[in-house]
């Protein structure tokens, strides 16, 4: 969302540069962490109550998220600066 609020289109022409800068958002996320799902990045599917209750059980939503948010920060940050 913050990549699409810096670098939006309001030219047809800005959609493949948008595309472009979050495609590669996702490939540094995926190369960093494996995967940009919930589910495979703290073990549980935390749409249905079992896999909630069960990540909330053991604090991931403290012990790994914070982690996850932090580097996805890191890398917005990084395409803010050299956009490519």
């Amino acid at each position: 969302m913050a990549l699409g609020l810096q670098y939006g289109f309001t030219q047809p022409e800005g959609k493949d540069s948008m595309y472009r800068i979050a495609r590669e958002f996702t490939r540094r996320f995926m190369e960093d962490r494996g995967s940009i799902l919930c589910r495979e990045l703290i073990g549980y599917d935390i749409s249905i109550p079992e896999g909630f209750q069960a990540a909330k059980e053991r604090d991931l939503f403290k012990k790994i998220c914070p982690q996850l948010v932090r580097r996805a920060v890191q890398i917005v940050m990084d395409l803010y600066a050299n956009p490519g």
